[in-house]
């Protein structure tokens, strides 16, 4: 049976996020669009999209995706993407979706990353980044390493990286303030 950590239990939760990507553009398309850059792009909705135009023309139009990992769940929450991809890139309507996944991350109640020791002599992590994994892990796996080889004191660290995580309230009912949040950040996206 699965025990986990005391020093995590209860202080992540797990939220899907997923992604669709297009078939690659072309010139034409982009120019229609208005779209040029490759550099990596998000929204400022509460329930953030984030995007990008890939080296080979395709795009990648990601946010959050749901709440369960069924596959009728996955299929809507494609379709969710997919309406929201076509909202914000009207002239890209008829470009096909090749690729469609989705995958956890892992969010803290603070709404940061962790990295350092954990309350546990010895024990060191480095998690939580929120759907940010790919650019924060090489930088937090050097900040870890420096603290467990003592070349450089958790104090180097910002503070907001390295305080302890706290337990999320009644921690069996995760699921249910997901459930909630997305509820709320959903109306504040359409409305606010």
């Amino acid at each position: 049976m699965w025990v986990p950590l005391p020093q995590v239990a209860g202080r992540l939760l797990p939220a899907l996020s997923s992604i669709i990507v297009t078939r690659p553009l072309s010139p034409e398309e982009r120019k229609a669009q208005g779209w040029t850059s490759t550099v990596m792009c998000a929204d400022s909705r509460r329930l953030l999209h984030y995007f990008r135009l890939l080296p080979d023309g395709r795009f990648l139009w990601g946010g959050r995706g749901g709440i369960s990992g069924s596959p009728a769940a996955a299929k809507a929450s494609e379709n969710r993407l997919r309406r929201a991809f076509e909202r914000h890139f009207p002239a890209w309507r008829h470009v096909e979706t090749e690729f469609f996944w989705r995958g956890l991350v892992c969010l803290s109640k603070p709404l940061v990353p962790f990295v350092g020791r954990l309350e546990e002599e010895g024990l060191y992590a480095s998690l939580a980044y929120h759907g940010n994994g790919v650019s924060f892990t090489a930088w937090a796996g050097r900040a870890v390493a420096a603290q467990v080889a003592g070349v450089q004191g958790a104090e180097a660290l910002p503070a907001v990286l390295r305080d302890p995580l706290p337990r999320f309230p009644l921690p069996f009912l995760r699921k249910v303030y997901l459930t909630g949040a997305y509820a709320a950040y959903g109306l504040q996206d359409a409305y606010g």
